[in-house]
C-alpha cells in the first residue's frame, strides 16, 4: 500500500531516473538554441530552420529580404532570462512530483534481498556438500591403499613360508650356529680391553726374548729386565730400585748397538711365531762394527789387506764383533730357514770368518761394487 504522499506512476511508464535523464538532455538542448536564436523562449518551434546557413542564403529565402524591408534586432540576453525562468519552473515541477520513493520500488527491494538470502543458504549448502564429499574420498582412497598393502604383506608372507618349506632345517640351523660362533671370536678380536690385553702379552714375550739374547752380547747391563715402549718407540731398561732408563739415557754406542740387536731379533722370533705374520722374514744391518772399528781403522785395516800384511785387531774388539755375528747365527738356525740376516761391513773374516753357518756373498773390493760400472755404461 503506498505511503501517504507518494506518487503512483501508471502502468508501463519508464523509470525515474530514465525520465529525469531525459528531461534534462532536452532543456540543455532547448537552451543551446535559444542562445543561437533559434528558438523563441519557451517555444518549440525554430525561427529559422536555415539559420545554421550562410547569411546570403537566409535574405534569399526570407520574407523580409524578398520586400526589401530590414527585421528586426532581438536582444539574446532577454530572450536567455526569459528561457531561464521557464527552464527553473518546469525543474521545480518535475522535482515536486518524485518528492518521496514509490512504493512500488520498495517492493522490488524486498524481492531483490529474498532471493540473495535464498541463493546465499543454497551457496552455503552446495559448499558443505562438497566438502562432505572431500572427505568421504580420502576416506575410500586410505581405505584402499589399507587393503592394498595388507594384500602385498599376505603375499609376502606366503613366499616367506613355502621359502622355509623348501629349505633343510637341519642344515639352516649348522650355518647358523657357525656364523655365531665366529661373530663371537671376532667380537672377541676387535674389543678394545683384548686388543689392549693381547699388546701388552706381546710385549711381554718380545721383552723375554730380547732378555735371553742379553748376556751373549757387549753390554754393561746385561741381566736388566728390559721392555719396548710403543708410545716412545724405544727400548726401557728397569734398573735397581725399579727405575726405568731409556735407552737415550744409557749411552755408549756397543749398548746401543746390543740393545738395538736384540730387540730387532726379538721382534723376528715373535713374528715367526705367529700363525700369519704380515712382517718380512729377513733382515739388513749396515756396519755393524762400526761401534768398535772406528773409520780411521777400518782404512788402515784395508791398507794392510791390500798389501798383505796381518790386520791387527784389538782381541777385545774382534771377540765384541765376534758375539754379535754368533747371534745373527743362532737366530738364523734356530728359525729353521724361515729367517734371513743380510750384514754390509768392512770387517774382514779374520774376524767372522770362524762363525757359522755365516757365508760370503760378495767382497766388493778391488774395482767389484754393489753396483756393477757395466750397469752406469
Amino acid at each position: 500500500m503506498p505511503r501517504p504522499g507518494a506518487h503512483t506512476e501508471p502502468h508501463g511508464s519508464p523509470p525515474v531516473a530514465t525520465r529525469v535523464w531525459r528531461w534534462s538532455v532536452s532543456i540543455a538542448w532547448r537552451a543551446r538554441r535559444t542562445a543561437h536564436g533559434l528558438i523563441k523562449p519557451g517555444g518549440r518551434v525554430p525561427l529559422d530552420r536555415h539559420a545554421d546557413k550562410e547569411p546570403r542564403y537566409r535574405q534569399r529565402h526570407s520574407g523580409a529580404a524578398s520586400k526589401g524591408r530590414r527585421p528586426a534586432a532581438r536582444s539574446p540576453l532577454a530572450g536567455y532570462t526569459r528561457l531561464r525562468k521557464s527552464l527553473l519552473k518546469e525543474i521545480e515541477r518535475s522535482v515536486g512530483q518524485y518528492r518521496s520513493v514509490p512504493a512500488a520500488f520498495d517492493r522490488e527491494y524486498q524481492r531483490v534481498q529474498t532471493e540473495l538470502r535464498s541463493s546465499t543458504e543454497k551457496l552455503a549448502g552446495i559448499r558443505h556438500r562438497m566438502e562432505a564429499l572431500s572427505r568421504s574420498s580420502d576416506e575410500v582412497r586410505q581405505q584402499r591403499e589399507v587393503a592394498n598393502n595388507s594384500a602385498r604383506f599376505l603375499g609376502q608372507l606366503e613366499q616367506a613360508l613355502r621359502q622355509y618349506d623348501q629349505v633343510q632345517v637341519g642344515d639352516l640351523a649348522g650355518e647358523v650356529a657357525s656364523l655365531r660362533e665366529r661373530i663371537r671370536a671376532l667380537e672377541g678380536e676387535v674389543r678394545e680391553d683384548e686388543v689392549e690385553k693381547r699388546t701388552a702379552n706381546a710385549l711381554r714375550r718380545i721383552g723375554a726374548f730380547a732378555q735371553r739374547l742379553m748376556p751373549r752380547l757387549d753390554a754393561e747391563r746385561p741381566d736388566d729386565p728390559l721392555s719396548f715402549s710403543v708410545s716412545d718407540l724405544t727400548v726401557k731398561v728397569t734398573g735397581k730400585g725399579s727405575r726405568e732408563d731409556y735407552l737415550w739415557e744409557i749411552g755408549s754406542a756397543s749398548n746401543w748397538l746390543s740393545y738395538h740387536i736384540a730387540i730387532v731379533l726379538a721382534f723376528q722370533e715373535y713374528f715367526l711365531s705367529q700363525a700369519h705374520s704380515p712382517a718380512p722374514s729377513f733382515l739388513v744391518f749396515d756396519q755393524p762394527s762400526q761401534a768398535y772399528f772406528p773409520q780411521l781403522l777400518l782404512a788402515r785395516a784395508q791398507e794392510d789387506e791390500a798389501a798383505g800384511r796381518e790386520v791387527a785387531w784389538k782381541d777385545e774388539d774382534v771377540e765384541a764383533v765376534r758375539k754379535v755375528f754368533q747371534v745373527f747365527a743362532d737366530a738364523v738356525k734356530s728359525a729353521a730357514g724361515r729367517l734371513q740376516v743380510i750384514v754390509l761391513d768392512h770387517a774382514t773374516d779374520t774376524v767372522w770368518g770362524n762363525v757359522k753357518p755365516l757365508n760370503l756373498a760378495a767382497n766388493w773390493r778391488g774395482g767389484e761394487k754393489l753396483v756393477p760400472p757395466s750397469w752406469l755404461s
